[in-house]
């Protein structure tokens, strides 16, 4: 009991009464409790690709003989492991690192623009760069040149990688 002036109270009474749900309270926790959920199998799905990508690519590195296989696994190093093992100079790596070093210059009013055409120019780069890869790896392992192509659908990257890593097709 909590006493106030002349007037006596209980606790739930000043705390108000919780044991009735209003419909914004349990919108609310519904609404919480499915975003965890897309979240939880938004993070269980990126790793899981991951780790598909990963394994294809030192599949596919270790087919072709390279010895640093196990740079698949590693964020940068399977970039670099991709370039190498489809002929092209491994040292475009680098234009996948100038976005993520250019990103904090963007809070900066003066250069925001100037980051922004970079970074978009560095994105199409990517792009061609890694399709020109995904063609020459399929070249290499036997397949018709133009299935690199299918690359630039995000679907189809992971077919493809799966194609070229335990294809019947290949060498």
């Amino acid at each position: 009991m909590i006493q106030v002036g002349e007037m006596t109270r209980t606790v739930p009474e000043v705390m108000g009464a919780y044991d009735v749900v209003t419909p914004s309270a349990l919108f609310a926790g519904v609404s919480f409790l499915m975003l965890f959920f897309v979240f939880l199998f938004s993070i269980v799905l990126l790793v899981g690709l991951y780790v598909y990508s990963a394994l294809a690519l030192q599949t596919i590195a270790k087919g072709m003989g390279h010895d640093y296989s196990w740079f698949a696994w590693i964020p940068f190093l399977n970039i670099y492991l991709l370039l190498d093992i489809s002929d092209l100079n491994p040292f475009f790596v680098l234009l996948f690192i100038v976005p993520i070093l250019l990103t904090p210059f963007s809070a900066i009013p003066i250069l925001s623009f100037f980051v922004l055409i970079t970074n978009g120019s560095a994105a199409i780069a990517m792009i061609a760069i890694t399709t020109i890869a995904y063609m020459n790896l399929c070249e290499k392992r036997g397949l018709d040149k133009m299935l690199g192509l299918v690359s630039l659908i995000s679907i189809g990257k992971l077919i493809l990688l799966g194609i070229l890593a335990w294809g019947k097709g290949k060498k």
